[in-house]
C-alpha cells in the first residue's frame, strides 16, 4: 500500500510520521515535484520515497530509516535505451538509513540481487585503501538511481540529480567528469561528496585520494545491460 501517490501535481508533505507501507511517498510527473518536509518514515517494504520521472523533488529535515530496498529510489523514464524524462532529488538536513545485504524480499521482487552481490565485491577492493561500505555486514543504501528500462536497456540512461545535504549533484547530466570517466573506462567508478573521480579495474582503486576524507560514496556501475547509480555511507576501517 502506498500512503501518498502524487501524479502530475505539485505536492507538499509537511510534519508527517508514517510506518510499514509498501512506499510512503510516490511521485510521478514530468513537470511537477514532490516536497517532503519535517517528516519521519520507517519500515517500508520498498523505500520511503519512490521518485519516477520526477525532477526537482526536495527532502528537507526528514528522517528515513529501515527499508527493504534503498531509502530513496530515483527512476528516470526511458524507452528503447533513451531517457524520456529525468528524475532528481535534493536532500537537506536529513538522515537516510537503509541497512541491507541483498537477502531482503525487495531485492528478489525487483530482480536486483546482483546489485548487492557486486557491492560486496567492490567492498573488498575498498578495503585495500582502508575504507568500507559495510556496517555489521550490511550497506546503508541511501539512494538507488536507475532508468525504467533497468536490466534491459542497451545504453546507459542514468542522468539524474542527487544532492545530499549540500553535496555535489554527482549523478547529474551536468557532471561530465564523473559520467564520462565511467563511460570511457567501462569500469565501476567512484566519487564522493567532495567531488573528483576514482575507478577500479577489479584489482585496485585508481585516484584513491578522492575517497580519503569522504563519508559518502557515489558509485556508477553496470548491472546486466544497464547502469545503476548508488549513494552509500562510507567509513574508515
Amino acid at each position: 500500500m502506498i500512503l501518498l501517490k502524487s501524479m502530475h501535481a505539485k505536492t507538499i508533505v509537511e510534519n508527517n510520521i508514517s510506518k510499514s507501507f509498501l512506499i510512503s511517498w510516490y511521485a510521478e510527473s514530468s513537470n511537477y515535484a514532490l516536497e517532503i518536509n519535517n517528516t519521519k518514515t520507517y519500515d517500508c517494504f520498498n523505500s520511503a520515497a519512490f521518485l519516477y520521472k520526477s525532477s526537482s523533488n526536495k527532502i528537507n529535515n526528514c528522517e528515513f530509516k529501515r527499508f527493504g530496498g534503498p531509502a530513496v529510489l530515483v527512476l528516470s523514464s526511458a524507452e528503447n535505451g533513451a531517457v524520456t524524462d529525468y528524475a532528481g532529488v535534493e536532500t537537506k538536513n536529513s538522515v537516510l538509513e537503509s541497512y541491507v545485504n541483498g537477502t531482503e524480499a525487495w531485492f528478489s521482487a525487483m530482480k536486483a540481487n546482483s546489485i548487492a552481490t557486486q557491492l560486496v565485491s567492490l567492498d573488498n577492493i575498498l578495503r585495500t585503501i582502508g575504507k568500507t561500505m559495510l556496517i555489521n555486514g550490511k550497506i546503508n543504501l541511501m539512494y538507488l538511481a536507475m532508468d525504467s528500462d533497468y536490466l534491459v536497456s542497451k545504453e546507459a540512461c542514468l542522468f539524474v540529480d542527487i544532492s545530499h545535504n549540500g553535496a555535489l549533484n554527482l549523478f547529474s547530466s551536468y557532471n561530465n567528469e564523473f559520467y564520462n570517466s565511467y563511460s570511457s573506462t567501462k569500469a565501476p567508478t567512484f566519487s564522493s561528496e567532495n567531488g573528483g573521480v576514482a575507478f577500479t579495474d577489479g584489482k585496485k582503486i585508481y585516484n584513491e585520494s578522492v575517497l580519503a576524507n569522504s563519508k559518502l560514496l557515489y558509485i556508477l556501475y553496470k548491472v546486466k545491460n544497464t547502469t545503476v547509480g548508488l549513494v552509500l555511507e562510507l567509513r574508515d576501517i
